[in-house]
Parts: structure tokens; C-alpha cells; sequence
């Protein structure tokens, strides 16, 4: 009797590539970030050479999309050059910001053809939404890059993410809602524009380590 060989079985290849930076942050986030990032924090052990042949390699594989997370990714030092190299490979990037500061070079990359950003939004109210980041003056400032993302047509997806009890989640999505419609009736094309929201709520394990549970809904699809 001869056994036929078996077809060799294709390995799954992701086609999307998050990617953790770096931990340091003007936020602290106690009740949220699993990693423990913040203002002392550090780039970690890899050189932007390391990142970079990651990169490669992802696109080589089969690799379409990366997400550059922190800690506040826009802090590491050779951001700017990983976003260049990882574009140069024919991936598009999604960069999650605080946006709590923007520079005004990390706008003009923002608005690259291939990049997005992403961000997390807590409360319509400034006590609401700072309670969760630890920064006094967070909301404001995220509030209105929110704003300036969407008026520079810069394609932005915004989490809402439920954390803590009375945080006023659905008055933040209204808002987020309304800014979106605000900012996008006048595009030509608003689908350029077009955020997606994610509501979850931590584990109650979530400050001691563990990441937040990602709901089962398709928007939340990077």
C-alpha cells in the first residue's frame, strides 16, 4: 500500500503588525496602561536598525499594516525614520497618540499618504477624562487635536474606552460623533476622514497587568 504525503500545510502569515515602541509618556494612565508606561520611562533595549529589520522582514512575510503603540510612540526618538522606513516597505501605518502634544513635523507625517492615527477618548469633561490619563490638561489637548486631525483630513479612529464608574462614555461619544460630522461635511471625500469607535471595559485585573478586553464587534478591525 503507498501512503500519499501529506500537502504541506501553508503557514498563517498576520497581515497586520503592532509594534510597542517605547514606554515612555507624558501620561500615566494608573487605572488603564497595562505596560506601566510614563514621563520616566524608557525606549526599551532596541535600535531604530533593530525596528527596522522587523519591519523588513514583516513586509517580506506578508505584512500590510503596522501599528506603532507606547507608551506615546511619537516619543521615541527615531519615530519619524521608522514611520519613513516601514512606508518604504509598502506598509501603511496606524500611529496610537495620546495627542496630548503634536509637533508641527509630526502633523506633516501624519498627513503622508499610508498613515492613520488612532487615540483613546474617556470623557466629555475635563475632570472626566484627565481622572483616567493622570495629566491635568490632557482632555483639552486631545479634544482639540481630535478636531485638528479630522480638519486637516488626516484619517483618525478614536476609541472610546470605558474605564471607570460615572466616567460619561456616552457623552464622549456624542461628542466624538458630532466633531466627526462637523469636520467631515464639508470634505469631498469623507471617507478619508471617517473614525470608528471601540467602547470596552477593562479586566478588573487590567491595573494590576493584564490588557483591556477588546470587544467582539467589527469595528474595532484596525
Amino acid at each position: 500500500m503507498t501512503i500519499a504525503p501529506e500537502a504541506p500545510t501553508k503557514p498563517f502569515v498576520p497581515t497586520f503588525l503592532e509594534l510597542e515602541i517605547t514606554r515612555r509618556c507624558q501620561l500615566t494612565c494608573p487605572s488603564l496602561c497595562f505596560v506601566q508606561a510614563g514621563p520616566t520611562q524608557g525606549h526599551g533595549v532596541m535600535s531604530a536598525a533593530d525596528w527596522k529589520r522587523i519591519i523588513t522582514e514583516a513586509a517580506a512575510l506578508g505584512v500590510k499594516k503596522i501599528q506603532l503603540i507606547g507608551g506615546e510612540a511619537t516619543l521615541h526618538p527615531d519615530f519619524v525614520e521608522i514611520v519613513d522606513h516601514a512606508l518604504g516597505e509598502g506598509l501603511k501605518v496606524e500611529v496610537f497618540s495620546n495627542l496630548f502634544r503634536v509637533r508641527r513635523d509630526h502633523w506633516t507625517l501624519f498627513e503622508r499618504p499610508g498613515v492613520s492615527l488612532a487615540t483613546s477618548y474617556y470623557a466629555d469633561t475635563d475632570e472626566g477624562h484627565d481622572e483616567v490619563t493622570g495629566r491635568e490638561g490632557s482632555h483639552a489637548a486631545t479634544r482639540a487635536n481630535i478636531i485638528e486631525a479630522h480638519r486637516r483630513g488626516i484619517r483618525i479612529r478614536v476609541g472610546i474606552v470605558d474605564v471607570l464608574d460615572g466616567q460619561r462614555v456616552e457623552e464622549a461619544q456624542s461628542w466624538k460623533d458630532s466633531a466627526s460630522r462637523r469636520c467631515t461635511s464639508t470634505e469631498s471625500e469623507p471617507s478619508a476622514t471617517r473614525s470608528r469607535v471601540r467602547v470596552c471595559r477593562p479586566r478588573p485585573s487590567c491595573a494590576a497587568g493584564a490588557p483591556p478586553a477588546r470587544p467582539p464587534s467589527s469595528r474595532t478591525a484596525p
